[in-house]
């Protein structure tokens, strides 16, 4: 039996003789063991199960996210890879002499590029409200 354990034990019979009464560590493990002897006050809510469950889908859904981004940056540095040893094999040569062409459909280009945006943006919120109803 050690030290701690003879200590409890003298505590819980009551004889702790007076040199050992005076002893800031003994004191201390008197009042442990008197608090330790009651039962706890605190009571958990009802609903704490709840509460936890509410936030584990939350931490779950960034990682998602998190791993979504990962996969986009991969393929596209996997295609803008490919492409430039592509061009590098077949010695391509630049030349943007078609923008020339393209220039007086500034607006339309601009309004379909953002047509897109907006068509994704939409996609992603009535596909996010569809899975919540589910």
């Amino acid at each position: 039996m050690n030290y701690e354990e003879e200590l409890q034990q003298k505590i819980e019979e009551g004889k702790l003789q007076e040199l050992e009464k005076n002893d800031l560590d003994v004191r201390a493990y008197a009042s442990i063991f008197k608090t330790l002897q009651n039962a706890p006050q605190y009571v958990a809510p009802p609903d704490l199960a709840d509460l936890v469950l509410k936030k584990l889908p939350v931490k779950r859904k960034r990682s998602l996210l998190q791993n979504d981004f990962f996969w986009l940056a991969a393929g596209i540095a996997i295609l803008f890879g490919a492409a430039v040893f592509i061009a590098i094999r077949i010695n391509y040569v630049v030349d943007l002499g078609f923008l020339n062409g393209m220039s007086a459909y500034k607006g339309l280009i601009i309004f379909g590029l953002g047509f897109i945006v907006f068509i994704n943006f939409l996609d992603r919120q009535l596909v996010k409200n569809n899975k919540s109803s589910v």
